[in-house]
């Protein structure tokens, strides 16, 4: 499990940049594109509830931050799902 301040994820971050022009800025979202499959849900159940792992502040505070910058980028939305998801 990759955590924010690995020096794995920083040379990432240093090789995605040194390409930055082959590479392009994403315009947002993909287009959205018809469902292929649904998952049928049996009336009455209910879903598995479990507690989330617990984060330190600081984490929390970064994960906060990069998903506020993903979402004003457009390339994530709040979920209309009627479940939840505790993380990416």
């Amino acid at each position: 499990m990759h955590r924010w301040g690995d020096g794995d994820f920083s040379i990432r971050i240093v090789v995605v940049c040194e390409f930055r022009t082959c590479l392009g800025d994403l315009p947002g979202l993909p287009p959205l594109e018809e469902i292929d499959f649904i998952i049928e849900l049996v009336p009455g159940t209910k879903s598995i509830s479990i507690p989330p792992y617990r984060m330190a502040p600081r984490e929390l505070k970064e994960l906060r931050k990069r998903l506020q910058e993903l979402s004003e980028k457009g390339f994530i939305t709040p979920s209309i799902s009627p479940g939840e998801q505790v993380c990416l």
